[in-house]
């Protein structure tokens, strides 16, 4: 199925419509927020003009938290990007799986994602909000790419063994709950940003901090993807290729690439990340300062 291409047109079509309608259901079930937001000044411009953005943009990134955030996502992206490229080719040739398999990769996706969503914030009370980033970093890079690691040392299940799919599906849920709670607690470290910014400038600038990390990522995926589109022609992998016909030199060198190597980016992303000094006490005091500023 994986190697047809006429499904892909379809599968495309029901994934843009699926996307759409869950973007809007989530902007729709969240208008209860609104009165909620801080509101602009009243005498900030309202209508857009790129002199404004540019400025806005560049007092963002003047914000050393911020950049050094935005930098560790780009090098992230950048893995997370390959390794999406390479996704079908180690599912296909290097581990040989049916796509009746593969479909069992979103039980530890889901869970995953569900212990991220309910232990995250615990997780914050214990280790504070930037070591749970760079630790997070650390375990997106390394837990997915641990299955080649080990089956290149000959202490992973071989190819059709029974027991390789439920070991793949662990590390696959490992990782997806590394990625989930890294995307939470930056999500609110920009939030912490926007405090910050507030109190250095007087202008929150959510819609700026959270559009350009949202733009910088979509950019550095497709980086990730063109990267790895480059890497499978560098090892000459074979045009229209069947699983289990494909030369053992070629699938090494793709699981080189896949994981071990995959590593490395991700590994300095967490370097970056590490610069983001917003600790519970600093924006503790940020928020009071804030207060005060509001209530004079």
């Amino acid at each position: 199925g994986m190697l047809n291409a006429n499904g892909y047109e379809t599968m495309g079509l029901f994934a843009a419509i699926f996307c759409a309608i869950v973007l809007y259901a989530s902007a729709w079930f969240t208008r209860d927020r609104i009165p909620h937001l801080t509101q602009p000044d009243e005498d900030q411009a309202a209508r857009f003009s790129w002199t404004n953005f540019g400025r806005d943009l560049m007092m963002a990134i003047s914000n050393r938290n911020y950049l050094f955030l935005l930098l560790g996502f780009f090098l992230l992206s950048v893995t997370l990007g390959a390794r999406e490229g390479f996704n079908n080719y180690m599912n296909l040739f290097y581990w040989e799986l049916v796509p009746d398999q593969m479909r069992f990769y979103v039980v530890g996706t889901a869970a995953g994602y569900i212990l991220a969503f309910t232990q995250t914030f615990r997780i914050h009370r214990m280790i504070d909000k930037r070591a749970t980033i760079v630790l997070s970093a650390l375990g997106l890079a390394i837990l997915p790419a641990i299955p080649v690691i080990l089956r290149i040392w000959g202490m992973f299940p071989e190819n059709g063994a029974d027991n390789l799919l439920f070991w793949l599906i662990v590390f696959n849920g490992t990782g997806a709950a590394a990625g989930a709670i890294l995307n939470i607690s930056v999500m609110s470290a920009l939030a912490d940003i926007a405090d910050e910014n507030e109190l250095k400038f007087g202008n929150r600038q959510e819609g700026v901090l959270y559009a350009a990390r949202t733009f910088f990522a979509k950019a550095d995926h497709a980086l990730g993807i063109f990267v790895a589109g480059l890497a499978i022609d560098l090892i000459q992998f074979p045009v229209n290729a069947k699983p289990g016909e494909v030369e053992a030199d070629t699938i090494h060198m793709l699981g080189l690439i896949d994981s071990p190597y995959s590593i490395i980016p991700a590994a300095i992303a967490a370097a970056f990340y590490a610069g983001y000094r917003i600790n519970r006490h600093k924006h503790a005091k940020i928020r009071e300062e804030l207060a005060a500023r509001s209530a004079a």
